[in-house]
């Protein structure tokens, strides 16, 4: 299983989406637009508020900013904007741009979980088998692993197949343990490999 990052959380890889539009510098502090009126981007669409927070999330033509990241993200994650809600909740579970939250991050995840994105599916299942920001829960962990990995999340191959492996959360299965393990090594998941390897003979 993937080592969490900051004792909270393993991230799962989310595509940078960058604006070609020039943005506010930290110093105009959120919702300030260069030669425009102070506020307006807090009107703008979730997505729009979503690459901002990618922006600063990422050091994209401004200087890295959890913090203000937080912001934007947050503002696009209430308007149920789901890679804002992933994004968000992978900030609290990192306690990057303010404190560590992994029940706020459960929450957000969630959140973009129900809307069928992988990435959050696959990072709440982490939650749940860790027992991050609640308890732990093996079975939740493996049903949102499954969702995750039928959309062909290799990390949630990965883990659902060594959940299978272990009996943990559903009943022990190698078969199915194989199948996912060898699925996730064909997506280029080197640890898989290794699992199959280490697998019992058939």
């Amino acid at each position: 299983m993937p080592k969490p990052i900051l004792a909270c959380l393993a991230l799962a890889v989310l595509c940078l989406l960058c604006p070609s539009a020039p943005l506010a510098s930290p110093a105009d502090g959120p919702g300030a637009v260069p030669g425009g009126p102070a506020g307006i981007l807090d009107q703008a669409s979730a997505g729009i508020q979503y690459r901002i927070g990618e922006r600063y999330g990422y050091g994209q033509g401004v200087p890295q900013d959890f913090a203000t990241a937080r912001i934007w993200y947050e503002k696009a994650a209430s308007r149920g904007h789901a890679p804002a809600q992933f994004r968000l909740g992978q900030l609290l579970a990192e306690g990057l741009g303010g404190p560590q939250d992994c029940q706020a991050a459960r929450i957000w995840l969630e959140g973009a979980a129900s809307q069928d994105y992988a990435p959050a599916q696959y990072n709440l299942g982490v939650l749940y088998e860790q027992g991050l920001g609640g308890p732990q829960d093996w079975q939740t962990a493996a049903g949102w692993y499954v969702l995750a990995a039928r959309q062909g999340m290799v990390q949630a191959q990965f883990n659902l197949g060594l959940l299978y492996a272990r009996g943990q959360g559903v009943p022990q299965d190698p078969d199915a343990a194989r199948t996912l393990l060898e699925q996730a090594c064909s997506g280029g998941l080197h640890e898989a490999c290794n699992a199959v390897r280490d697998l019992p003979a058939r």
